[in-house]
C-alpha cells in the first residue's frame, strides 16, 4: 500500500472528513469523505488553535498581552461570568474548563 493510500485508510478509520497536503504553497493532495467536498464548512478545532497560538505568541512578543492575563480583558462578554478568570494560557492549553458542543 502506498503512503497516500495508507493515509487515506487511516483518515477513514478515525472518522476524518477531509485532508489536504500543501507543498511549497501548492495544493498537492485533497481528499474528502463522508459526503464532504472542497466547499463544505467543517470545524477545524486544533488547526484553529495552532493558528491562534501563533498570533497570541506574536502579540505577547510585542507586549500586547501576557499568557497569564484574563481572556475577559479581550472577550468582554465573559466579564462577570464563571469564565472571567480564564487566562489566555488556559485557552491555549485547553484547560479553561469551558465546554462547547459543536452540535448546538
Amino acid at each position: 500500500m502506498s503512503g497516500l493510500a495508507a493515509l487515506d485508510a487511516f483518515n477513514l478509520e478515525i472518522g476524518s472528513h477531509c485532508f489536504a497536503v500543501v507543498q511549497d504553497g501548492e495544493l498537492v493532495v485533497e481528499l474528502d469523505w463522508n459526503g464532504t467536498g472542497p466547499d463544505t464548512d467543517t470545524p477545524l478545532f486544533s488547526t484553529t488553535k495552532s493558528i491562534a497560538s501563533v498570533l497570541v505568541g506574536i502579540a505577547a512578543d510585542l507586549d500586547l498581552l501576557t499568557l497569564g492575563q484574563p481572556a475577559s480583558d479581550f472577550i468582554t462578554e465573559w466579564r462577570g461570568t464563571d469564565s472571567e478568570d480564564v487566562t489566555i494560557r488556559h485557552l491555549l492549553r485547553n484547560t479553561s474548563g469551558r465546554r462547547h458542543d459543536v452540535l448546538q
